[in-house]
């Protein structure tokens, strides 16, 4: 069973500030720049294509003093796998199965009056405070040690897994998707990443896309 601490795993700029302290006009101004240069470089991605896989799904660590949302990092993760769905359709074919996901983080890139908002998982928000040399007066990443993943209270040991395993994942994740795996085998999305790398096949898989934003 969760704890109430364990439900509590996303908060809003304005709790954010709150925690962090001193005034919080300027933590939030400090927050938007930081979450505004994310989510543009998730559409400079999508632009420049031939990426197996976006940054903000790769290792937390690397994404340095970028704040990103978890709707940016859910867009990214749509695109990526609709591109993977079409990698051997037709220019046409990749066009029309990644034009609604494309339009979705456009409107999220321009929806910067709605950044209070937005909305963060304690993870990330732990992470970017070490990265900024903040404090904050509330625990954020406390839902999983760094480097480590939440694991069922019936779970004694980290599973390993076998070569038949990961097998498995990998059909399941193909027709459902990462976040529907991650909730089908007890680990989180990021470890479904970790060990299921994206295939290198899907470099390019947006060219001639850069300009099919619709209308």
């Amino acid at each position: 069973m969760k704890s109430m601490t364990d439900a509590i795993v996303l908060f809003n700029p304005p709790r954010i500030a709150e925690e962090i302290g001193g005034h919080q006009g300027d933590a939030l101004a400090v927050m938007k720049t930081c979450n505004q240069t994310a989510v543009d470089e998730a559409v400079t991605w999508f632009h420049q294509g031939g990426t197996t896989e976006p940054w903000p799904l790769a290792e937390p660590g690397s994404r340095g003093e970028r704040l990103v949302d978890l709707r940016t990092e859910q867009l990214c993760e749509n695109i990526l796998e609709a591109a993977q769905r079409v990698a051997g359709g037709t220019e046409e074919q990749r066009a029309e199965a990644l034009n609604h996901w494309h339009r979705q983080l456009l409107d999220h890139m321009a929806g910067g009056m709605d950044f209070e908002r937005r909305q963060f998982h304690r993870d990330e928000i732990a992470r970017w405070l070490k990265a900024m040399g903040l404090k904050s007066n509330y625990q954020f990443g406390a839902s999983a040690a760094p480097g480590q993943e939440a694991q069922p209270a019936t779970t004694g040991t980290t599973k390993r897994w076998t070569e038949d395993g990961l097998a498995a994942l990998k059909a399941y994740r193909a027709e459902h998707g990462t976040k529907e795996t991650a909730k089908h085998f007890g680990i989180t999305e990021q470890r479904v990443r970790e060990l299921l790398p994206q295939d290198k096949k899907s470099a390019g898989l947006f060219a001639g896309l850069g300009g099919t934003s619709g209308a």
